[in-house]
């Protein structure tokens, strides 16, 4: 979801209660995957579209619509920067341990 401006860290917030509309971010159950993407709906059908410029939009009555995006969470590390608790610990003993006292 690039092109729509939601990076792989980026944590969404989905309203449960509101009913999809057309153009709206969806989370849904799609043919048995759990997708992030954008809704459609055109003459009776629907479609959910990946928006990265590549895959082409997916037609389909199996789905089950979990939330609508309403807001997005940007995290300000990269996708490739995760947190490691372990490391912080590691990085703060070695740290007090080659102090002098």
């Amino acid at each position: 979801m690039m092109l729509a401006g939601i990076n792989n860290s980026d944590r969404l917030i989905l309203d449960r209660s509101i009913e999809a509309a057309d153009g709206d971010i969806v989370v849904a159950n799609v043919d048995d995957q759990l997708v992030c993407r954008r809704y459609y709906r055109q003459d009776g059908k629907s479609y959910f579209r990946k928006e990265d410029g590549k895959t082409l939009d997916v037609c389909t009555d199996n789905y089950c619509i979990y939330g609508v995006m309403v807001a997005l969470i940007r995290n300000g590390r990269t996708a490739s920067e995760h947190y490691d608790p372990d490391k912080r610990l590691a990085f703060r003993c070695s740290s007090a341990a080659g102090r002098k006292q």
